[in-house]
């Protein structure tokens, strides 16, 4: 008898330690997992987000007082007539406290429709290269547009139309290049560049 409830002892102390043990071994394990250690990364982003916040605001004013706005279409111009120089002021304006160059490369046509349908302006995938050598030549003032922090400078878009420039509608794509931003006198290109859109109706030279 003394025997049996000896043995049952030592089988409840195994029993009892085995259990500690796996307890134990259980706890090292969830502990190990935790929360992943966030390894900060050595390159610097001056303050650039993931998501690009635009360093600066561009607006354009046509100069040609014939050349009129459409009504509730902001950049879209009407009475642009065969033969005209158009001209088209780009400002832009700062929207940090750093100074910005700003590249300015080149025009190209991304839309055109003999006919003007006001909701027919978005972008396409044609190639209207032979349709922009029939229409138009074009020069910018500045290649690069400076700008001090918080204010405005401006550039002077130059449009030269044939004087058989094909008559209808175009949207025009202004692309900028990626800006550089003077951060602790060493300069930053923010990673990301614009493209800025106008829309013309050309009209018949009167």
């Amino acid at each position: 008898m003394k025997r049996t409830v000896l043995a049952g002892i030592i089988i409840l102390i195994v029993v009892v330690s085995a259990l500690a043990i796996i307890s134990s071994l259980n706890t090292k394990q969830t502990s190990s997992v935790g929360t992943p250690t966030t390894v900060s990364s050595s390159t610097p982003n001056h303050g650039f987000e993931a998501t690009p916040v635009p360093v600066y605001n561009l607006s354009f004013s046509v100069l040609n007082p014939q050349v009129t706005e459409v009504s509730g279409y902001n950049g879209f111009y009407n009475n642009v007539s065969q033969g005209l120089s158009l001209q088209v002021n780009m400002t832009f304006t700062s929207r940090t406290d750093q100074p910005i160059i700003i590249p300015v490369e080149n025009l190209s046509v991304s839309y055109y429709n003999s006919t003007v349908n006001l909701h027919s302006w978005i972008n396409s995938d044609d190639d209207y290269s032979s349709i922009q050598q029939q229409a138009f030549n074009y020069s910018f003032s500045l290649n690069q547009v400076t700008v001090q922090p918080n204010m405005s400078n401006s550039a002077l878009l130059t449009i030269n139309l044939a004087k058989n420039a094909p008559i209808g509608q175009y949207s025009l794509e202004i692309n900028l290049g990626k800006p550089e931003v003077t951060i602790d006198n060493s300069n930053s290109i923010v990673p990301y560049s614009e493209v800025d859109g106008l829309e013309i109706i050309v009209t018949a030279a009167k």
